[in-house]
């Protein structure tokens, strides 16, 4: 899980969660590291003040691990009853599931890995 933390001067830390443990009062001690491996405050732990309890602010990302076959966002269609598919290289229409998108790719089921589709906007082969 990814993990991002406001430093003491507004800094902004990431790294990854690499362990957690239930402590005996209920609450949730989270270990986490930058993502080398290295402290997530980097050079920057000389901000944190050690003469008393520090308190900063966190926020813990939690994805999903997704399969399936990454396309560009502009090879799927929807229609007006929210049903998604994809336009194979010779034209034909496919139905498709969206799993998860980011960044203008989508991971979708399906169809195979490999299939040729055309972008949104382009004409099928003959």
């Amino acid at each position: 899980m990814t993990v991002s933390i406001e430093g003491p001067a507004g800094q902004d830390w990431k790294g990854e969660l690499r362990g957690r443990t239930e402590l005996s009062d209920g609450s949730i001690s989270l270990t986490v590291e930058g993502t080398d491996g290295t402290a997530i405050c980097g050079d920057e732990c000389q901000t944190i003040p050690v003469d008393s309890q520090s308190t900063l602010s966190a926020t813990v990302i939690r994805v999903e691990s997704t399969t399936g076959v990454v396309v560009p966002v502009t090879a799927i269609s929807s229609d007006a009853s929210g049903n998604t598919s994809v336009t194979l290289i010779n034209g034909s229409s496919q139905d498709v599931e969206i799993l998860a998108s980011a960044n203008g790719l989508a991971v979708i089921s399906g169809i195979d890995s490999g299939e040729r589709l055309l972008l949104i906007g382009t004409k099928a082969s003959p």
